[in-house]
C-alpha cells in the first residue's frame, strides 16, 4: 500500500505527534509495503505509533504483547489516539470474547492485542481463519529469543503462526534492547524474510556514571545520601524481595519517602504502589526486576542499580526507564567486588544444577514436568516461584524450550551469560564513554561519545558518604538478627528481626527481671527495639502493633512510639480492618506461639505479619 509523506504525516498528527523522528516514517512504510521487519529502537523512540498507523492504514492488526497490564496501558493508548482497539485475556468470560472476535470479523476493530498463549486457545483457533488480519506486530520481541534478557517460551509459537499468514502480511517485531545474537535468532524464528532496521540505542539525555563501595553498608548510606540529594522520583534495582524490603527500611528511617516493590507482593499492593509511585507520592521505590515491563512513568529521575546486573543488556534496559520525557536523568551503578563475586558464584551454581537435573535420567520426567508449572505460575503471575536449587526462571525456560534438557543448548546459554557477565563486570574499570560501552556491546555501530557521563567529563571519585549515615547503616546492618516463621502454607509472615543476644545476655537477664516484677523493660532495651522498628520495618505500609495481654504495656508503648494502633490479644479477639499489616510482638520469640497468633490473625482478615521480639 503506498501512501504519500504527507497523508503520513497528517495521520500521524491526528494521533497527537507534531512530527516523526528519526526512522519512523521508514518503518512505517516499510511495513505499509508488505515487508516483515524487525525495529531495534531506544525507550522512547515511539515503536508503538508505528503499528498504530499500520493498523489506521490497513486495518486489523493483531499485537502480541506478554502482560496485560501492558495491554491495558497500549488500549488507552490506541483510544486517545482514536484508534478501534480491544483485548483478549484470560480474565473475560467466553460470550465476552465471544463477542469482540465477532466484532474482528466485522472489520470493526483496528488493533487486536493478546497475549502469545492465545495461540493455543480453542476458541482462538476455531475463529482465526475467519479473521481478517492485515498486519501483525510483536510487542516485546526480545521475548522471542533465547539469547534475550526476558526469555519466554510462549513467544516461540508466534513463529509458526506467523508462516500460516499470507506472505505480503506485514510483520512489526519491535524491542529496545536486542544483542546481534538476539536478533539473529529472532529473525530466524520467523521467516527468512525479515529484514531489520536498527536505530541509534543511546540516550543523549541518561548521565551514566559508576561509583565504588567496599561494603553493604556504604551501599546503603551512599543510596541514601543519592536519594536525598536528588531531585524527582526515582528506582533503585536490587536482585532478591529481601533487598528491596531491607534497603527500602533503611531508606525510610532517614527520611526518605520510600516502599518496595516484587513479584511476591499482592496484586493489590503492586497496584497502589504503581499509582503513588505516577503521583509522585514516592521519592524512590526500591524494586527486583518485576518492576519494569507495563511500566511507564515519563518522569523517573534516576535509576540506581545497587546490586551488580547480570548482563549489559539487562543494565541497559532497566536504566532506561529514566528520563522517557527527554529530560536529563541520572543513570548509576553502585559496584562492589563483593557483588561480582557473587554473580560469578551465581553463574556457577546454575550451570552445577541444571547440569545434575539433566544427566539423571530418573528425574527427567518428574523434574520437566516441576519446570512447567513453575514456568506457568510465573507467566500467569499467580504464584512465588521458589529457588531451591538457585535455579532462576531464565534457566528453567531455556530448559522448558529445548525439549525439555537438551545438554548442547544450555550449555550454549550459560556460556552466553557468562559473556554477558564479563562484559558487564569489565564496566565499572571501562576509561571509555560509558554509554557508547554499552550500546556498542548492543550492537549499535554508530555510537558515539555522550560527553555527559563521569568518564567523558572526567568526574572525580565522590566522598565518602557523611559520617551519620554511614553509622546508621552500619548499625541497620549489624546490631540485629533476623526472625523466620516457619508456616506449612503460604505464610502471612514477612521477615522480622530481634535484637542480638541470647538467652544468657545482658537483655535476656534485664527482661527476665522485668516479667518477674511485672515492670516496664529497661529504658535502653525499649529505644533499641524501638530502633529497630524504625529502621527494619516498612512503617508506611503497617498499621498496628498486635501482642499478647500479658505483654500489653509493651505493646501499647511501643504502638504508642511508632504512632500506630495497639492490637492485644487474649480474651475478646480485637477486631482487625481487613487485610491490614502488622507488628506482631512479644518478649521472647516462641514458634508455636507466633504460629498461633498467625493462624487467629489470618482468619480475622490480617494481610501481612512482620514478627519483632527482644529475643530469640
Amino acid at each position: 500500500m503506498r501512501v504519500s509523506n504527507a497523508d503520513l504525516l497528517r495521520q500521524a498528527q491526528s494521533l497527537g505527534l507534531s512530527s516523526f523522528r528519526p526512522g519512523q516514517l521508514k518503518a512505517i512504510k516499510t511495513a505499509l509495503s508488505g515487508k516483515k521487519l524487525l525495529l531495534i529502537q531506544p525507550t522512547g523512540w515511539g515503536k508503538t505509533v508505528i503499528y498504530q498507523m499500520v493498523a489506521l492504514n490497513l486495518g486489523l492488526t493483531v499485537v502480541f504483547t506478554p502482560l496485560k497490564a501492558l495491554m491495558r496501558d497500549q488500549i488507552e493508548r490506541a483510544a486517545r489516539a482514536g484508534l478501534r482497539a480491544e483485548l483478549l485475556n484470560s480474565d473475560q468470560d467466553q460470550a465476552t470474547q465471544r463477542a469482540i472476535l465477532r466484532e474482528a470479523q466485522s472489520g470493526r476493530i483496528q488493533l487486536l492485542f493478546i497475549a502469545p498463549e492465545r495461540l493455543q486457545n480453542q476458541l482462538w483457533q476455531n475463529v482465526l481463519p475467519n479473521l481478517p488480519i492485515k498486519a501483525v506486530a510483536i510487542d516485546e520481541a526480545h521475548c522471542i529469543s533465547i539469547w534475550g534478557h526476558d526469555f519466554r517460551p510462549e513467544y516461540q509459537e508466534i513463529g509458526a503462526f506467523v508462516k500460516q499468514l499470507p506472505r505480503r502480511t506485514p510483520l512489526l517485531a519491535v524491542t529496545a534492547t536486542a544483542t546481534k545474537y538476539a536478533a539473529q535468532d529472532i529473525k530466524r524464528q520467523l521467516g527468512r524474510w525479515v529484514r531489520s532496521q536498527r536505530g541509534r540505542l543511546s540516550r543523549p539525555n541518561l548521565h551514566f556514571s559508576v561509583t565504588k563501595v567496599k561494603d553493604e553498608s556504604e551501599k546503603f548510606a551512599r543510596c541514601a545520601e543519592l536519594v536525598q540529594h536528588q531531585g524527582g522520583t526515582g528506582l533503585i534495582y536490587v536482585r532478591s524481595k529481601q533487598r528491596a524490603r531491607e534497603l527500602a527500611c533503611f531508606l525510610q528511617s532517614q527520611g526518605v519517602r520510600a516502599t518496595f516493590y516484587h513479584a511476591g507482593r499482592t496484586q493489590a499492593d503492586k497496584r497502589r504502589i504503581e499509582l503513588g509511585l505516577m503521583n509522585n507520592h514516592y521519592q524512590v521505590v526500591v524494586s527486583t526486576s518485576a518492576l519494569g515491563m507495563g511500566f511507564d512513568k515519563p518522569d523517573v529521575r534516576y535509576v540506581i542499580h545497587a546490586d551488580f546486573p547480570d548482563s549489559p543488556l539487562n543494565y541497559v534496559q532497566e536504566s532506561g526507564r529514566a528520563g522517557r520525557d527527554g529530560s536529563a536523568a541520572e543513570v548509576i551503578l553502585l559496584a562492589s567486588k563483593t557483588d561480582v563475586d557473587a554473580r560469578y558464584h551465581d553463574l556457577k551454581k546454575l550451570a552445577d544444577n541444571l547440569g545434575a537435573q539433566i544427566n539423571s535420567d530418573t528425574a527427567k520426567d518428574a523434574v520437566a514436568k516441576e519446570i512447567l508449572q513453575m514456568a506457568l505460575e510465573e507467566a500467569l503471575g499467580i504464584a512465588i516461584l521458589p529457588d531451591p536449587v538457585g535455579i532462576t526462571i531464565s534457566i528453567i525456560k531455556i530448559a522448558v524450550a529445548y525439549n525439555k534438557h537438551r545438554t548442547d543448548s544450555v550449555n550454549a546459554y550459560i556460556r552466553a551469560r557468562r559473556d554477558d557477565l564479563d562484559a558487564i563486570v569489565q564496566y565499572p574499570d571501562n576509561k571509555g564513554c560509558r554509554s557508547r560501552y554499552l550500546t556498542t556491546y548492543l550492537g549499535d555501530r554508530w555510537a558515539r561519545s555522550c560527553h555527559t557521563c563521569d568518564n567523558c567529563l572526567g568526574l572525580p571519585d565522590p566522598p565518602p558518604p557523611p559520617r551519620p549515615l554511614q553509622k546508621a547503616a552500619r548499625r541497620f546492618k549489624t546490631d540485629f538478627q533476623a526472625l523466620r516463621v516457619e508456616y506449612l502454607d503460604e505464610s502471612p509472615f514477612m521477615e522480622g528481626y530481634c535484637l542480638k543476644g541470647g538467652s544468657h545476655s545482658f537483655t535476656a537477664s534485664e527482661i527476665d527481671k522485668a516479667q518477674q516484677a511485672q515492670t516496664p523493660i529497661p529504658a535502653s532495651i525499649f529505644q533499641a527495639l524501638e530502633d529497630m522498628a524504625r529502621l527494619k520495618y516498612p512503617l508506611g505500609e503497617i498499621r498496628g502493633v498486635v501482642g499478647h495481654r500479658r505483654s500489653g504495656a509493651f505493646v501499647n508503648q511501643l504502638a504508642t512510639a511508632l504512632g500506630l494502633p495497639a492490637y492485644l490479644l487474649g480474651g475478646v479477639f480485637p477486631t482487625i480492618p481487613a487485610g491490614d499489616s502488622l507488628i506482631v510482638v512479644d518478649y521472647i520469640y516462641h514458634e508455636e506461639t507466633m504460629f498461633s497468633w498467625g493462624n487467629r490473625l489470618v482468619s480475622a482478615g490480617a494481610g501481612s505479619l512482620y514478627p519483632l521480639t527482644a529475643l530469640k
